[in-house]
C-alpha cells in the first residue's frame, strides 16, 4: 500500500494495517443504535448534497480538503470494515478498528450534528 502524505489518510492506513493499537477509545456502547441511525441519516444527507459545502473537519487525525470528502472516506472505511467482517466476523482487530471509526463518527456528530 502506498503511504499518503495526508495525516488523516496515513492514520486510516495505519489503523487498517493494525498500527495504533494503543489509541484511547471513547466508546460507549449504550448509544450504538443511535449512532447507527445517525450514520444512516448521514448517508442520506450526503446523497442529497446537504454536506457539499462543509468546511474541512478536524477529528484529530488530520484534515482533508473538505468536510464532505472526510465523510465520504469515513463511510467508505466503515463499509470496507463491514465487508471484511464477512470473512472474519470474530476478528478482534476488525472489531477494534470499527470501534475507532465509530468513535470518529461520534466526534463528527458532535461537530456537525
Amino acid at each position: 500500500m502506498e503511504v499518503s502524505t495526508c495525516p488523516l489518510v496515513r492514520s486510516v492506513q495505519a489503523r487498517l494495517n493494525g498500527w495504533g493499537e494503543g489509541r484511547l477509545l471513547v466508546t460507549d456502547d449504550a448509544d450504538s443504535d443511535e449512532v447507527a441511525g445517525w450514520i444512516d441519516g448521514l448517508r442520506e444527507r450526503l446523497e442529497r448534497g446537504d454536506l457539499a459545502s462543509l468546511a474541512p473537519i478536524d477529528l484529530g487525525d488530520g484534515v482533508l480538503a473538505s468536510g464532505e470528502l472526510t465523510i465520504r472516506v469515513m463511510l467508505a472505511d466503515l463499509d470496507h470494515l463491514d465487508w471484511l467482517a464477512f470473512d472474519a466476523p470474530d476478528s478482534p482487530r476488525l472489531a477494534d478498528r470499527r470501534r475507532w471509526l465509530v468513535d470518529d463518527f461520534r466526534r463528527l456528530r458532535a461537530q456537525i450534528g
